[in-house]
């Protein structure tokens, strides 16, 4: 499994195209941290706690971009060589093949994801002005990045790998990809999000749930700029 898994890795490390599309996205990131205004409250810095969190569980609605095209090319490596007419008559077994794919396909869609969040945090410290507080703990942005960031990738990498196995059809995984998008989409209008209200699970963390809504709404301004809020229930579990 372990040979799988580096060699998987291994391919992609090896292109001169993976370190630019990365240059990229971590530029993409401090654009991000440099640019975005987008506020969550009267009085509340840029990056307070309470602000990186909303950011970066919304960029981490990327994830099914960079999982879907991942997934296109990884994927479906030995069915376009067709090798895998052969691929389980060598001493691999097929639980641990399908668990080395599934793993390297998770930690290389992450990898782009953390690569726009360490972007977000540079533009962010290359930022000034009356809306950024001085003082900002590295914990701020890897809370987040673990909480949003894991969960949410393995999220889709799950649904996509699924589709993958089970039909062996591109279009079906770009479709799958498109479609949890316009399904996240739908249930903004009818989950509590910052920007609607209900009480339909959203699985990308970009809501308020209750009691959660709640906390959120009596939360005091210096609670927003400094306090690194946990919810009250296992997120893993809940969300």
């Amino acid at each position: 499994m372990k040979a799988l898994l580096f060699f998987d890795v291994n391919t992609y490390s090896r292109r001169y195209t993976s370190y630019i599309v990365l240059v990229i996205l971590w530029g993409a990131g401090i654009f991000a941290g440099m640019r975005f205004n987008l506020s969550v409250g009267e009085e509340v810095y840029l990056n307070s706690p309470y602000s990186i969190g909303f950011m970066e569980a919304m960029l981490s609605l990327s994830v099914i971009l960079f999982a879907t095209i991942i997934a296109v090319q990884l994927l479906f490596r030995e069915w376009d060589s067709r090798f895998d007419i052969i691929l389980f008559a060598t001493p691999i077994r097929k639980t641990s093949f399908i668990s080395a794919r599934f793993l390297s396909f998770f930690i290389l869609t992450f990898i782009c994801y953390a690569c726009v969040i360490f972007g977000f945090v540079s533009g962010q410290n290359l930022r000034s002005g009356v809306e950024m507080q001085d003082h900002v703990l590295l914990r701020f942005y890897l809370y987040p990045l673990i909480v949003f960031g894991v969960v949410n990738t393995l999220f889709t990498c799950a649904v996509l790998f699924g589709i993958a196995v089970f039909s062996r059809k591109k279009l079906l995984v770009i479709s799958g990809g498109l479609l949890l998008y316009i399904l996240y989409l739908v249930l903004l209008m009818y989950s509590d999000s910052p920007f609607m209200t209900s009480s339909i699970p959203n699985p990308y963390g970009c809501k308020r749930s209750l009691p959660f809504s709640t906390l959120l709404a009596y939360l005091l301004i210096f609670m927003r700029q400094e306090v690194l809020l946990r919810s009250v229930k296992m997120p893993i579990l809940y969300r």
